[in-house]
Order: structure tokens, then sequence, then C-alpha cells
């Protein structure tokens, strides 16, 4: 029984496939993946369980889909991820234009409203907020910031 336990204290590094944690979490620092991609057009899968952002580091050559894989197995109602993907754009720029969850069409709610394109000849940075508010059933809040 560890129910009296007191604080673990780790002075090594701790490798974990995961964890859960009921109660308050305080985090000194954070690392986080960013995987880094050249690809500049297709449809793209954002794994969830495998990264939480794609910085696709090249100029795009068209617009593109996004689909966001392994969520609804992953979240329980009422849970939330956060994923960004960052797109180079040249002195033509494209933008994302259709959007899924788990192979499902989704609209997501834009700050500012939907884009219509990208921003020349900056990157593109596009945040999602996807919502487990039912089985299979997301609520997606969704911003573009161009840094220039």
């Amino acid at each position: 029984d560890m129910s009296d336990a007191g604080a673990a204290t780790f002075n090594s590094t701790v490798t974990a496939t995961g964890a859960t944690i009921n109660g308050t979490l305080d985090i000194e620092e954070v690392y986080e993946k960013v995987n880094i991609s050249n690809g500049t057009s297709g449809a793209i899968t954002l794994n969830t369980q495998e990264q939480g952002v794609i910085f696709y580091n090249v100029n795009q050559t068209a617009n593109r889909t996004i689909n966001f894989s392994n969520v609804d197995a992953n979240l329980a109602v009422g849970q939330s991820i956060t994923v960004a993907v960052l797109m180079a754009q040249g002195s033509t720029a494209y933008y994302l234009n259709g959007y899924s969850v788990d192979g499902s069409s989704v609209t997501p709610k834009w700050v500012g409203g939907a884009p219509t394109a990208g921003t020349a000849s900056a990157v593109n940075t596009y945040t999602f907020t996807i919502i487990k508010t039912a089985s299979a059933t997301f609520t997606v809040l969704a911003s573009l910031t161009a840094y220039v």
C-alpha cells in the first residue's frame, strides 16, 4: 500500500511511455519534439500519438489538407489536445484548406474567420485545439499566425 508514501525524488533521467497524474502538475521545463519535414504538397497526417508540432521548413507548393489521427481512441470525453503546424511560404503562399479528425471531416472554429490564403514569404503557424465532446465527436478551435 503506497497511500502513505511521500513524494518520489528522481536524481536521474526517468523514461516512461505514459503517465497519469490526478492532481496538480508543477513542471519547471518542457521540451517538445518538433517533426521537421521538407514536404511541400499532398495530404498531411498528424499522428497525435507521435507528435504535437510539425514544421514544414521548405516553401509550400500547393494548398494542403490535414488529418489528425489517433484522437478518438486516446482522448476521453472532456479532454483536449493542442497541436501546431508550421509551414514555410515563398513568394506564392498556400494554406491548409481541408481538415479531418480520424478521417472524418471537421469544420474548425477560427479566430477571425477561416483562412482563404497563406502569407507570402512567411512561416504560417496553425494552432489547433481538438476537444472531444462525445464519442468520435469533436470541437476544433483554430488560429493562423504569420511570422514574417
